[in-house]
């Protein structure tokens, strides 16, 4: 006879098939977005490795965010109960159990026969969790792997104050800019996890002896960091720590069947020796990590142009602005402060890569030589480390300044969304800024959250827009003000049948709310302008033209490149000065 445990969680489906000889097997199963033909799926595969037929089955239990997705009429599981039954088989010594895994934290008291005492949860924000420290990776530009073992080479403990995911993302890449070597950049945000992670498990208090389950414990940047946040010498970490929770379920659904009796011993020694086999929904995967198919649609596409109709042999003064930003650093070379070449790039782990890589592109076409820019001012997250800029300017002035020149000097309201920051700003008709306001506590209502669900949903960031203006009847917005949860919002949105237009409405529209909710904080005055790299999603921007009942002035220019043209702008105008001096 047979039972099953599935643990059907936020990134994996997670099996384990025990019998009355033990352990038979461990599945995980990397989904599609239907969640109920996956785990169909991924019971089939379990039950073939296995050596198992469907009607040896006696009973399925599930655990996980996803449990009601499971198939037959499984036990439902709670994912406390399903750490504390999976811990306690394996370590009935322990009475702390922590539980990390992609968009959750759990701290567990349990009993040595896996009942639960208390337990806590990570709410609210998803600092803390898998997702945090990939996110944070990204930023790096290092997988997953890469980021935890870099972290344990590192030589200094670097504050970071984020909690928001997403502001840490900004966080990191202003310690980027500073030039902090990457190992520190790891060990601080693995710090931040972990301290997190132990204030949350204190809630719930801390036994002598405390195992660590989940996706993050193989993670060994975050153990580490774990245990210095909970002072203590040693961690107890099982094989496979993200099968606790399906073999848990696995255990209470042979105590449901009543017909499999277990040799626990037998089932310790069997956890550490049988392999676990991975899967997607098409097909296996050989070798796969905790970095695996890393998706690239959030990126926007690198761009670059030039006005080769102007000689710039003839112009008296050129300048440049160089935007080092979160997520792409853009430039614009001016000649005789006229718009002559810009760019839009990536922006990468180097600050003064990032900002050449810029300029390169701008002029890629031209046969302007670098040496016959005059001025350069920085701007942005990484203006400081711009090695070739003579000046630097806050990128709130300059997207002002760029404003005004791509939309006239009628503009007095300017909304900057950026990747990982949004500004309110008022300025008056030179473009001067006179008042702004930033979001704050929260990253909702950033670029950060559209590069999110365009990888969850396999769409190119750019189709974003005009898919969601496709919907019959606007849907209401999602609920999350969290980026990360939002993620989870939208899964669940698409389990329940909404097709994909529907999802990308509820979510440009909860962006535009809450980004019209800092204009009103600081009044909309006429006429009003959109930067930065949603004003190029059509869906975020007529859905804050309804709600504010007034429609942003158009340009032809890219609307990314408001921040760079500023600083060219500023560079004209010092450059300006600076000749008069002389004479």
């Amino acid at each position: 006879m047979i039972a099953v445990g599935m643990d059907l969680g936020a990134k994996a489906i997670k099996i384990v098939v025990l019998s009355d000889k033990g352990l038979c097997a461990k599945v995980k199963f990397f989904p599609d977005l239907d969640l109920a033909r996956s785990a169909k799926k991924a019971l089939e595969e379990a039950l073939i490795q296995a050596g198992a037929e469907r009607h040896e089955v006696k009973g399925i239990a599930a655990a996980g965010t996803g449990r009601s997705a499971a198939p037959g009429s499984p036990v439902l599981v709670t994912e406390p109960l399903a750490d504390a039954k999976g811990t306690a088989a394996l370590f009935p010594q322990v009475h702390t159990v922590i539980d990390v895994g992609a968009e959750e934290g759990r701290g567990v008291r349990i009993t040595p026969q896996g009942e639960v005492v208390d337990f806590a949860v990570n709410e609210k924000c998803a600092a803390g969790s898998g997702a945090f420290m990939e996110s944070m990776a990204r930023s790096l530009e290092l997988n997953i792997d890469q980021f935890g073992s870099i972290s344990l080479k590192a030589n200094q403990a670097v504050p970071m104050n984020a909690q928001c995911t997403v502001f840490a993302e900004s966080e990191v890449v202003s310690l980027i800019h500073a030039n902090t070597p990457k190992s520190d950049i790891a060990r601080a945000v693995h710090d931040a996890a972990a301290s997190r992670i132990a204030a949350m498990t204190r809630r719930v208090g801390i036994e002598k002896e405390v195992a660590l389950i989940g996706g993050t414990a193989y993670n060994p940047g975050f153990v580490d960091a774990l245990k210095r946040a909970l002072s203590i010498e040693a961690l107890l970490i099982p094989n496979h720590p993200d099968f606790i929770g399906a073999l848990g379920a696995a255990l209470i659904a042979c105590e449901h069947s009543e017909s499999i009796k277990l040799d626990f011993l037998q089932l310790s020694s069997q956890w550490e020796t049988v392999p676990a086999h991975l899967f997607t929904s098409d097909g296996k995967t050989e070798n796969m990590t905790a970095a695996e198919s890393v998706v690239e649609h959030w990126k926007w596409p690198e761009q670059f142009n030039a006005d080769l109709s102007q000689d710039w042999k003839k112009a008296t003064r050129i300048t440049a602005g160089i935007d080092v930003g979160s997520v792409s650093s853009q430039a614009v070379v001016l000649l005789d402060g006229k718009l002559y070449a810009w760019s839009s790039v990536r922006t990468g782990s180097s600050s003064p890569d990032s900002a050449k890589k810029a300029l390169d592109q701008a002029i890629k076409n031209t046969d302007l030589p670098f040496d016959k820019i005059s001025y350069v001012v920085g701007t942005g997250y990484g203006r400081v480390n711009v090695p070739f800029a003579k000046k630097t300017i806050t990128e709130i002035a300059c997207h002002a300044r760029g404003a005004n020149y791509m939309g006239g000097g009628t503009i007095r309201t300017i909304l900057d969304m950026g990747g990982q920051d949004c500004k309110a700003i008022h300025c008056d008709e030179k473009g001067k800024v006179t008042n702004f306001l930033m979001n704050d506590k929260c990253a909702a209502g950033t670029g950060r959250g559209m590069e999110v669900l365009a990888d969850l949903l396999r769409i190119p960031i750019q189709e974003i827009g005009p898919m969601s203006l496709t919907v019959q009847e606007e849907p209401p917005p999602v609920s999350s003000v969290c980026v990360v949860f939002a993620k989870t919002e939208a899964i669940g949105l698409l389990k329940s049948g909404w097709p994909v237009e529907k999802v990308l409405a509820s979510y440009c529209l909860a962006m535009a709310e809450r980004v019209t909710a800092l204009l009103n904080r600081i009044g909309v005055e006429k006429d009003f302008f959109i930067t930065g790299g949603i004003a190029k999603n059509i869906g975020v921007v007529k859905r804050i033209e309804r709600i504010l009942g007034i429609n942003a002035l158009n340009s032809s220019l890219d609307s990314q490149i408001a921040g760079a043209l500023g600083a060219a702008l500023f560079a004209n105008a010092l450059l300006e000065k600076e000749w008069r001096g002389k004479s």
